[in-house]
């Protein structure tokens, strides 16, 4: 049975790893967060929401004391009456300097550093066990006051700050905000340029970037254990699944370690954990704020080791809706990053817990100042320990899967031209006309060889509005022909019974949008498919024309041809019967389809390679440049009428690019713009999802590109001029 999900239940124990050795924080402490207004930024939610979501099995309380532009000697004037009644046993501390633009004075940092220290021993004799002092996050080296040079002498004094002998002459952790901003902020600016916003002007209104890196300072600082697991796979050529013997159960303790055999296909496992990695919402991802810092590394570290692959790239896929990353088996052997590689699989619970650290923020602010007036504000502060709690609720146990796909190396792309022939539907969709389109483009340019084209489908226009294309584009000789039906006395070829089960009968009917119009304007005299010569006796004469191994069949419809062309016998054409011509003559079947179960008997019997782009080109929106080519475009034409009306159609709004796809690759290959994943999950109804069957021989292509890359790369070749 082809392995397309291997559902292996892996209980991932994240909450019972050990901590690193001597961690700050401790099960039931409670965290202070004090500073002037850097404090009543975001950072400290950062904090909050890693110490909720990352590190699930400290339960502890947090709460903001943070005021704007506040110095450590005004704080330890309301200490008393604000911070000492909540009875915190860890405290973190990050103060500014006045900022007026000028090189900083030494009495200033003198007059700090003393304020500092006093400010330490008051919170050591209120009981606080943990304290964490933080150096000032750097100037922004091209915004601070518009001056370069004021930047680089402010940061100069910066550097020289005696906030870590502080640090070190009380005994107490050190936050290296400074050096870790400074380099954070280098590598964002080489990497986005010098106008970057890093810390916005001065630093009392930090972007993203800031308070990442000053979040990572303090977490650093606090010692916590970052590493949430390390998922093993590794392929072999007997299959076996690892077990927790006491269970009985195919359960995988974290590290996890799977072994799976290395036949074609993705191979997937569930993981329930309980322990997020680190999620900054609202921002793009992968975050390109994050790599500019080792957040992941350090602090939210999952990685997936994979040995033994049958190829050299993987594809991991995070959960259904996420993005992939294709990693090297270099890479995965010595075990690579899923963080900061692909999307979250947590929904919108980093969002929620925003909302609630930051109404929790606001209740704390009000709570704060009355009990530092003298006038407790119990409302205030209740309203704040019910917003902790909401957004520690958010964080419940999550079943995610990951996937992972061997990718083989893609075949070399074919000598042009390439011989083709393309079997279509063209009828009721229009992507069918773009992929015959391209086909015709690439003739021109000497890429390929448009040996015939054949329809499959019940449209008496279908044909006309092949050679309309055809001739447009100056290959008016292509010789066209059609699907007639069983027992057709038209059909000179003796086709062998097919079982039950198989294609039988008349071409399915296919209404169209535009055909008739094409016919009609383009074509009139150019006969209907009824009266075309049978698509198996075009098929066998292209064959057997071309030099052996050389054809590619791009079917993007329907299959009867190719059933009646695998059971065709021999003729004065050629001694072979279709089997022996397929295997011949046929170098690979490319097919945009979707199989069903007609498609059985002939996909049991073909002899070559097979590539399936059936969903690849979902999501690719194509056509729009045809509106740059003339008006007696045909292409242009059927794109145009294509639609739900004039006003919403094909040629204004893009059709999907499934058809499309299947001539690219027949043609070009995979190149730049494919991967090529081994082993067709091929169900006998890919719609109802029936049981499947593996085909080795079989692989599925998807898109490394972006869909807008893409789409770009398929209209340039559309609106391109014939020859």
């Amino acid at each position: 049975m082809k392995s397309s999900r291997l559902a292996i239940l892996a209980f991932l124990l994240f909450a019972a790893l050990p901590l690193f050795a001597d961690p700050l924080i401790q099960p039931g402490d409670r965290l202070a967060f004090c500073g002037d207004s850097m404090t009543g930024g975001q950072y400290t939610e950062l904090i909050e929401k890693y110490l909720i979501a990352c590190q699930p099995g400290l339960p502890l309380d947090m709460k903001q004391f943070g005021w704007s532009a506040e110095t450590p000697g005004a704080f330890l004037a309301r200490l008393d009456k604000d911070l000492t009644p909540w009875k915190p046993t860890v405290v973190t501390l990050l103060y500014n300097f006045a900022d007026d633009g000028k090189p900083l004075d030494q009495t200033a940092i003198d007059a700090r550093s003393k304020s500092e220290t006093q400010l330490i021993e008051a919170l050591k004799k209120a009981g606080v066990r943990a304290i964490v002092l933080g150096s000032t996050p750097c100037a922004d080296s091209t915004h601070y006051h518009q001056d370069p040079a004021v930047a680089a002498a402010y940061n100069a004094k910066l550097a020289a700050a005696a906030d870590k002998a502080v640090a070190a002459h009380e005994g107490i952790a050190y936050a290296d905000v400074f050096g870790v901003t400074t380099d954070m902020m280098a590598k964002a600016k080489a990497k986005f340029g010098a106008d970057y916003y890093f810390a916005g002007i001065g630093y009392r209104n930090p972007q993203a970037g800031c308070n990442i890196a000053i979040a990572y300072a303090f977490l650093k600082a606090l010692n916590l254990n970052g590493d949430l697991g390390t998922f093993t796979v590794h392929f072999t050529p007997d299959y076996v699944i690892g077990k927790d013997e006491a269970a009985g159960d195919p359960k995988i303790i974290t590290p996890a370690t799977l072994t799976y055999d290395n036949t074609p296909g993705p191979h997937e496992f569930d993981a329930a954990v309980t322990r997020y990695t680190f999620c900054i919402p609202g921002h793009s991802y992968p975050d390109v704020l994050m790599s500019c810092l080792p957040f992941y590394q350090d602090l939210s570290s999952l990685k997936i080791v994979v040995t033994g692959l049958p190829g050299p790239q993987a594809r991991v896929q995070w959960n259904e809706n996420s993005t992939w990353h294709d990693f090297s088996a270099d890479d995965l052997a010595k075990g690579a990053q899923l963080p900061g590689n692909m999307f979250w699989p947590y929904g919108g619970k980093f969002e929620e817990m925003d909302r609630n650290l930051n109404n929790q923020l606001a209740a704390d602010t009000v709570a704060g100042k009355a009990a530092a007036a003298g006038t407790p504000n119990p409302a205030a502060e209740a309203e704040a320990a019910d917003q902790l709690a909401k957004a520690k609720a958010w964080v419940v146990p999550v079943q995610y899967f990951i996937r992972v796909f061997p990718l083989i190396t893609p075949d070399p792309r074919p000598a042009p031209p390439v011989n083709v022939v393309l079997d279509t539907d063209l009828a009721s969709d229009v992507d069918d006309v773009g992929a015959l389109a391209l086909l015709n483009d690439f003739m021109c340019q000497g890429e390929c060889n448009l040996l015939a084209v054949v329809t499959d489908v019940g449209n008496p226009d279908s044909g006309a509005t092949v050679h309309a294309i055809n001739t447009y584009y100056g290959h008016g000789s292509v010789p066209v022909g059609a699907y007639l039906g069983e027992g057709n006395p038209g059909i000179k070829s003796t086709l062998a019974p097919a079982p039950p089960g198989a294609y039988h009968g008349k071409p399915r009917g296919d209404g169209s949008h535009y055909t008739t119009a094409i016919h009609k304007r383009f074509d009139p005299d150019f006969p209907t498919d009824d009266k075309l010569p049978a698509a198996v006796d075009i098929y066998r004469k292209a064959l057997a024309s071309a030099p052996d191994g050389s054809v590619s069949i791009v079917s993007i419809g329907a299959m009867p041809n190719i059933q009646d062309l695998i059971q065709s016998q021999p003729d004065s054409v050629s001694p072979l019967n279709g089997l022996d011509l397929v295997k011949a003559k046929v170098r690979e079947l490319v097919i945009m389809a979707n199989t069903t179960p007609e498609d059985g008997y002939l996909l049991s019997k073909w002899p070559t390679k097979i590539k399936w782009t059936t969903d690849a080109g979902s999501y690719v929106g194509t056509g729009q440049s045809l509106i740059n080519t003339p008006e007696n475009n045909p292409v242009r034409v059927a794109y145009g009428l294509f639609g739900d009306s004039p006003e919403h159609n094909a040629l204004k709004d893009g059709r999907s690019s499934w058809d499309l796809t299947a001539a690219w690759l027949a043609v070009r290959g995979a190149g730049d713009l494919w991967a090529v994943l081994p082993g067709r999950q091929q169900y006998i109804n890919d719609i109802t999802k029936t049981p499947f069957t593996r085909h080795p021989n079989e692989s599925t292509i998807t898109f490394k590109m972006s869909n807008q890359q893409v789409a770009k790369l398929i209209n340039d070749e559309l609106a391109r001029p014939p020859k």
